[in-house]
């Protein structure tokens, strides 16, 4: 489990994948896509919809995710993400939107039936330098996301996406 945790964690604390920036640019675990009158968006229902798992973070706008998020998460299929490993983060300018990870993220996959681990991150302004992470309690809990994002990880048995959605279709009708 140490190389996942490893890996993930270098991920997560420097790179966050998912990550919306003001370009509208969409950051999975390596993969840049440009998001813009349409170009890259079928790459990135791809990815998000083949992935094994997601570490998924958005800025805080209004007390809530991104729109250009909420746009890709929109177009995703209801049933790809089912039983998906979900690691859940979001930065903002404050404490005062700490909960977004628990009331908008949150909802958000349970809707999709993907596996989000207990422990979600967030960050505000003051926790961050030089845009690294650097507040150690911030820190602490992103350890103990990864920590169980690995867990879950290792723990599961996934079944290949296109049975999954095949089987899930089947039954739907």
């Amino acid at each position: 489990m140490q190389p996942v945790r490893h890996a993930v964690c270098r991920t997560l604390l420097n790179q966050p994948p998912g990550e919306l920036d003001r370009a509208h640019k969409v950051r999975f675990a390596g993969y840049d896509i440009n998001i813009r009158n349409g170009y890259g968006q079928t790459e990135a229902i791809v990815y998000v919809e083949q992935a094994d798992a997601l570490i998924v973070t958005t800025p805080v706008y209004n007390g809530s995710y991104a729109g250009l998020f909420k746009h890709l998460f929109d177009l995703i299929d209801p049933l790809a993400l089912v039983d998906r490993p979900v690691l859940i983060g979001a930065t903002g300018g404050g404490q005062r939107h700490a909960l977004v990870v628990e009331h908008q993220l949150r909802p958000l996959f349970g809707f999709y039936s993907a596996l989000t681990v207990p422990s979600a991150v967030y960050g505000s302004d003051s926790d961050f330098a030089d845009g690294k992470l650097v507040d150690p309690l911030v820190l602490a809990r992103a350890e103990q996301a990864v920590d169980q994002f690995a867990a879950l990880l290792s723990a599961r048995q996934p079944k290949s996406q296109p049975a999954r959605l095949a089987d899930a279709r089947a039954s739907a009708g």
